[in-house]
């Protein structure tokens, strides 16, 4: 019989140990035994003795431990669905990554099992700031499951209800999606408690912010290697879009906003692949499937977000030459509807893939399915850009946003107008699509050498058409 990480941690605390000794001895990782170690001192079994880097703990009430043995009859295995629906009827709700931890789930076995569950009439699902919870069909939440349920952020946010009004504020009048507004709340949060961090979250009040403490939290963000200047910037802009919205409330009196200053970012040369990149690329794809979706996302030039959520719905199938799609802004970046298209021969492989590969479950209206039949998320869609890499031997970094800007450039090499790219990518500024159009010196070299040889003739031509009128010019004064 297997013994649970909890067993383990219990079994080891006969007497004072710290949290590197804990992990050590029971070989559970540090990555994980916080976790663990929060649950057994909410459950009153252990307590921690000391604070700091290495925290030590000790046990509070003796337990029997079930020792592994050989003779123990194996219990009867229950299938993954029937143990799902066990575990959530007996805990009425849980969260997926209690799942994993507690249970030895693993994700990809969660998301197809609770798909047919849900699906089924028998249980629900809940997501609450990127964390999903799924609990049972007869379970209503009181105020005891929130407060259980609610994220670190949550309840650091319920120390400034400011904050909460301007994340309000941020959704419904500039309609910013879950994904922005999150990372809002992170780096404002991280600026309001950044000296506190030592002793527990204990935000400062608005009062409180002098252009001194501003000061000190950019020293703290140059001082510390995890912030890089990108990360700074965009927390400065975070923070000063939080500063805008209480002076024009008359939350805050001082102006701070004029004190704001973004550090340069150095120019980087964006990462791009080129054809012989993308066939690698195309002739290690898994299934069928993935060759498919990388013709789609380069000659559509789609972000990740937008090939994630696009439908059948979206897709013209009727004209011949060029396949149109719709793509609908209300939740992508930007939130502007456009059209991109997709030539014949992609359009017949899309056409195949769909016909003889697409399984959707219970109608997934989703364009590309996992094999349980379920939408592919964009973590899904990264992840599997990222494998392919891997299998193709390419050391670069490509992603899924490469194959958007190879669509870019390779479409400017062959003769587009950067204001066509401009509409084809959906940019609001056309500066924007400039700097995606990466151009490679090769292309530039044979560009200049067609242009140069072409402007030496024009030239030649010149002065052969000058000397020839000379020439005559001569003859006629020589008549005369």
């Amino acid at each position: 019989m297997e013994i649970s990480n909890r067993e383990k941690i219990l079994s080891i605390l006969n007497s004072e140990l710290s949290y590197t000794q804990i992990s050590d001895n029971s070989g559970i990782d540090k990555k994980n035994l916080a976790y663990y170690l929060r649950i057994l001192i909410k459950e009153n079994k252990i307590e921690k003795v000391s604070e700091g880097r290495d925290a030590r703990y000790k046990i509070i009430q003796q337990t029997e431990i079930i020792e592994p043995t050989l003779e123990a009859e194996p219990k009867e295995e229950l299938r993954l669905e029937d143990k799902l629906l066990k575990i959530v009827e007996q805990e009425g709700s849980i969260s997926r990554a209690e799942l994993v931890r507690l249970h030895n789930f693993r994700n990809r076995h969660i998301t197809r099992i609770a798909s047919k569950a849900i699906a089924n009439g028998k249980m629900k699902k809940l997501r609450r700031n990127g964390r999903v919870i799924y609990y049972w069909i007869t379970h209503e939440f009181n105020e005891s499951d929130k407060v259980k349920n609610l994220s670190e952020v949550e309840i650091k946010m319920q120390q400034i209800p400011v904050l909460q009004r301007f994340i309000n504020h941020m959704t419904h009048s500039h309609h910013a999606s879950e994904t922005t507004t999150y990372n809002y709340k992170l780096r404002i949060l991280d600026f309001m408690g950044f000296k506190s961090k030592a002793h527990g979250f204990n935000p400062i009040s608005l009062d409180k912010i002098t252009l001194q403490y501003l000061d000190d939290f950019n020293d703290y963000m140059s001082q510390t290697k995890k912030y890089s200047i990108a990360s700074q910037v965009s927390r400065l802009a975070s923070i000063k879009s939080f500063f805008k919205f209480c002076l024009e409330r008359k939350f805050m009196t001082l102006d701070l906003t004029k004190y704001i200053h973004y550090p340069r970012i150095p120019e980087q040369k964006q990462i791009d692949l080129d054809i012989a990149e993308y066939d690698l690329m195309l002739n290690n794809a898994s299934c069928y499937r993935d060759y498919v979706m990388m013709e789609f996302m380069l000659f559509s030039g789609m972000r990740v977000g937008e090939v994630s959520s696009a439908n059948l719905s979206n897709i013209n199938f009727e004209k011949g030459e060029v396949c149109d799609i719709f793509i609908e802004g209300i939740e992508q970046k930007g939130k502007r509807n456009r059209l991109t298209h997709l030539p014949r021969e992609i359009y017949a492989d899309l056409k195949k893939y769909i016909d003889a590969e697409r399984k959707p479950f219970n109608g997934e209206p989703a364009l590309f399915t996992t094999r349980s039949g379920t939408r592919m998320q964009k973590r899904t869609i990264e992840f599997m850009i990222k494998q392919t890499r891997r299998r193709a031997g390419i050391a670069k970094q490509i992603t899924c946003h490469s194959f958007r800007r190879a669509c870019a450039r390779m479409l400017y090499e062959r003769g587009f107008d950067i204001r066509e790219i401009q509409e084809i990518l959906g940019h609001k500024n056309i500066n924007t699509t400039m700097k995606y159009i990466n151009v490679q010196e090769k292309f530039v070299k044979e560009r200049y050498d067609s242009s140069s040889t072409k402007l030496i003739a024009d030239i030649s031509a010149f002065r052969t058409n000058a000397v020839k009128e000379n020439t005559m010019e001569n003859e006629i004064n020589a008549m005369h």
